[in-house]
């Protein structure tokens, strides 16, 4: 599927499998400048084929909170609300959508109703969450509170898990684990998630010296748990179903 991306360009992660150089996650202005919201819909208007997917990505695009209703009231403005599908990324890091952003901004992101957000949890247990994004491992329970929350708030809801950590140690247990967090906020949670691959590429190849060498094998063998674990948990009937057509109400 073809989308515009736009990117905010920082990110208070610094996951070791990152698509975008850390260069680009600083917040650098040799790398980056400040540009509205209408500025943004602009270019993209001049696009000579325009994609109907608009993604707001990152770095961590919940570190400017407003970004998300500026967007949608500047396509509004335009007359694309209807025609354009906004999504946008979040790392379940910060909780500015309830610190920074007013009631009538929530509940204007909640009802938009061309809008999802993904959320992508950064491993499966407290020890991979680290491995990952080098951030304390207390936070990694942090990502299903704030997930909840969000939930709660009535967005339409997307999840992504990188299934990379430092050991193969009890992985089975540890994913049934994860999965068993999941559908504590939703017991069909686990069907709206999608484990992400994590391949080589530039940026990355530059990071991985100092990287375990055993990531890939628990990669594979954290997959292979999860496939076991969707599995057990959902006929195949329910594997079926459209992610899109997953409730999560």
């Amino acid at each position: 599927m073809a989308v515009q991306v736009f990117q905010n360009a920082a990110c208070n992660w610094r996951c070791w499998y990152c698509y975008v150089d850390f260069a680009l996650l600083s917040a650098n202005l040799k790398h980056s400048a400040f540009v509205s919201a209408a500025q943004l819909v602009e270019w993209y208007l001049q696009l000579p084929e325009r994609p109907v997917v608009i993604d707001l990505s990152g770095g961590q695009p919940d570190l400017v909170p407003e970004w998300i209703p500026w967007m949608m009231d500047a396509l509004a403005e335009r007359g694309l609300s209807e025609k354009t599908f906004l999504w946008s990324d979040d790392n379940l890091s910060t909780d500015y959508f309830w610190r920074f952003l007013s009631e009538q901004q929530r509940n204007r992101i909640a009802s938009y109703g061309n809008y999802a957000r993904v959320c992508c949890f950064k491993g499966f247990d407290a020890e991979s969450f680290s491995f990952n994004t080098k951030a304390e491992p207390d936070l990694f329970n942090k990502q299903f509170e704030l997930f909840g929350r969000l939930l709660s708030a009535g967005l339409d809801l997307y999840a992504y898990v990188t299934l990379t950590g430092p050991s193969l140690l009890n992985i089975r247990e540890k994913v049934g684990r994860f999965c068993d967090e999941l559908q504590q906020i939703h017991p069909n949670l686990p069907l709206r998630t999608i484990p992400l691959e994590i391949r080589s590429f530039t940026p990355l190849r530059n990071r991985l010296p100092s990287i375990n060498a055993d990531a890939e094998k628990v990669q594979k063998a954290a997959i292979e748990a999860w496939t076991v674990e969707i599995e057990r948990r959902f006929s195949s009937d329910v594997r079926l179903i459209g992610i899109c057509d997953v409730q999560l109400s």
